[in-house]
């Protein structure tokens, strides 16, 4: 297995790359406004947390949702989102995007839905005129189960980053 290294290599643009990105999809504006209040200070901030590796998380905003269904929601602050999106991109998807198969195609770059019902409907019409059987299912608490010291283990295998900026 080929590990990876040197992606603590975070520039100031990677910051504000990544920003843009989560400035438009933020739903709720006054985290943003408050964000940009001081925006070169917290990008700056940002930037020395990856230099130092010292990272602490920020408390979440939490909330029940009822539709579809009764949900809780764990929201960031847009300093610690913008951390988490930084981390995907510059550490997780490095590592982890080559041992993924073809049809993972969930928050992948240009493998989102369309993808995957490119790939449904190309095996829906493989298996025409065969019985198809649906399994539809969802975990019940599926991420606060996950063991996360497994799966820091596991990433630490895949990358020769000795401290990961893992919480």
């Amino acid at each position: 297995m080929k590990r990876c290294n040197n992606l603590y290599n975070i520039s100031i643009s990677d910051i504000k790359d990544v920003y843009k990105e989560i400035r438009s999809n933020t739903k709720n504006k006054s985290k943003i406004y408050k964000f940009e209040e001081f925006y070169s200070l917290n990008v700056s901030k940002i930037k020395d947390v990856f230099d130092n590796k010292n990272y602490k998380v920020g408390k979440y905003n939490i909330f029940l949702i009822r539709e579809p269904k009764y949900r809780i929601i764990m929201s960031q602050e847009i300093f610690d989102k913008l951390i988490n999106h930084v981390v995907a991109r510059k550490f997780l998807l490095p590592v982890l995007e080559k041992t993924l198969i073809n049809t993972n195609v969930a928050t992948r770059v240009n493998k989102g839905t369309h993808y995957g019902i490119k790939y449904l409907k190309k095996y829906l019409n493989e298996l025409k005129g065969n019985i198809i059987y649906a399994l539809k299912f969802d975990i019940s608490k599926y991420f606060y189960n996950i063991n996360h010291n497994i799966l820091i283990d596991l990433l630490k295998k895949k990358s020769k980053i000795k401290m990961l900026l893992i919480y």
